[in-house]
């Protein structure tokens, strides 16, 4: 197929035109550029759009950024030790601090306790001797990985004056805590 020579001259008039417009005549290229996190917070804050993107206060959102890495790095291994060091939690040290927490947390509840919480359950492998074939059909199912030895797991609840109201033996030593409470 033949191109005609004015057909093709047309085509390059145009292509030279286009790039030899004026370069305040082009589109502008937007040159954007990676901004750490504190500078892009702080510039919502300042376009009061901080609110609208994360549906929540600046203040609210950097408490649950610090509850957040709290629980990471406790998570992941680390003692509350390293996490108060990390986030720079303390106790509070004056008498009017800790009454104000006090109170903090008696806002958080009804009639000064806890609505509906009744008691306190927690587990406890009870050591026994390595049980007998005859006994039991799973020996291992006894023996419990983490203390390396055979027991019952022990449910128990107690009340807000350390009273026992119930306690449980009918676990394998190998079951865990959130299954044996379900028995």
């Amino acid at each position: 197929m033949e191109i005609k020579l004015p057909v093709f001259l047309v085509l390059l008039l145009l292509l030279v035109l286009l790039v030899a417009l004026p370069v305040d005549m082009r589109r502008k290229c937007r040159q954007c550029e990676r901004i750490d996190g504190e500078t892009y917070a702080q510039r919502l804050v300042d376009e009061g759009l901080f609110h609208k993107c994360y549906k929540m206060s600046f203040s609210s959102f950097m408490a649950l950024a610090v509850a957040g890495a709290m629980c990471l790095r406790w998570l992941s291994g680390g003692s509350y030790h390293d996490v108060r060091e990390i986030s720079g939690l303390q106790f509070p040290t004056s008498v009017q601090a800790q009454r104000r927490v006090a109170k903090a947390f008696e806002r958080l509840s009804n009639s000064h306790v806890m609505k509906g919480c009744v008691g306190t359950v927690d587990g406890w492998l009870c050591p026994i001797r390595v049980p007998q074939k005859k006994e039991v059909s799973r020996v291992r199912s006894f023996f419990f990985g983490h203390y390396q030895r055979y027991g019952v797991n022990v449910q128990a609840c107690c009340d807000h004056l350390s009273r026992f109201t119930a306690v449980a033996c009918s676990s394998p030593g190998g079951t865990g805590d959130a299954v044996a409470f379900l028995k």
